[in-house]
């Protein structure tokens, strides 16, 4: 199976600046009225890469500490001990099954042994990065049809952010004024985010646009209404101080906050 997916021939639709492939495409066959498209990304080669990995060394460091516990006594009941270990392969499903567990019963106590099954990890490894493309379209480029899944999961990923990230939830208009009110005050809304998101990276950020709404949401500004004793309105305006990452990020997007104010009206003087 993978020696004929490593043998295909394989189409660079996207390279870096070196020309190292980003993105390859194959055809891999047509299942009924359907063509199957295989696609081979480094980008989320890595990604994966990164999950398998984090979720490998918290499961090996659960497995660690229950061992420990077994060891040192303070775990006894087998039932207890198979429940922990359950949960712990509950919470990583995805590279729980490439580990081996076995729980012994010796003279001393119990003893958890485990270890990483080569076999099964590899399997896994060789498909980082792999994803599987079904179309109608019999006539289309491959490359036109990785295209069209590239955008679709863009606008899938405009509307979960106009719906999540902006909170900007359906509201059922009854004008038609107002709902195209609402369409542009939400295509508005995402356009600024998305502009805060590119600023934001061509300085040099790392975060995503929902993580700087939510750094960002954190900046307060208040204004305070008072009179004092001779009768006079005064006005104080405060605003929170920014934190090391709000900070970053603010200088990022050249964004300087507003310099608070102090200010004290006259006396209105009127004649009876």
């Amino acid at each position: 199976h993978w020696e004929k997916i490593n043998s295909s021939q394989w189409q660079v639709i996207r390279q870096s600046r070196e020309g190292e492939p980003l993105v390859e495409v194959t055809e891999v066959g047509q299942e009924g009225p359907d063509r199957l498209v295989l696609v081979r990304s480094r980008g989320c080669q890595e990604k994966e890469r990164a999950i398998h990995d984090r979720f490998l060394s918290r499961l090996s460091e659960g497995l660690e500490r229950l061992a420990k516990g077994i060891a040192q006594g303070r775990i006894k009941d087998p039932r207890k001990i198979e429940r922990r270990i359950g949960r712990l392969q509950e919470r990583y499903p995805g590279v729980s099954r490439w580990v081996h567990i076995q729980l012994q019963q010796q003279e001393g106590g119990a003893r958890l042994h485990w270890c990483v099954k080569a076999s099964s990890e590899e399997e896994v490894r060789q498909g980082e990065g792999l994803y599987l493309l079904r179309t109608n379209l019999l006539k289309a480029p491959t490359q036109e049809i990785w295209e069209n899944y590239i955008l679709l999961t863009r606008i899938e990923n405009t509307f979960r952010t106009l719906k999540h990230d902006l909170n900007l939830r359906p509201i059922f208009h009854q004008k038609e004024d107002r709902v195209e009110a609402h369409l542009f005050f939400s295509f508005l809304a995402y356009a600024l985010m998305w502009t805060l998101e590119r600023e934001h990276r061509a300085r040099g950020g790392q975060l995503s646009g929902r993580r700087l709404l939510e750094v960002l949401h954190e900046i307060k500004l208040g204004t305070i209404g008072m009179t004092t004793s001779q009768g006079q309105p005064l006005t104080l305006e405060r605003i929170s101080t920014p934190s090391r990452e709000q900070a970053e990020i603010l200088a990022t997007l050249h964004i300087a906050l507003p310099r608070p104010y102090t200010r004290l009206e006259p006396v209105s003087l009127t004649r009876a």
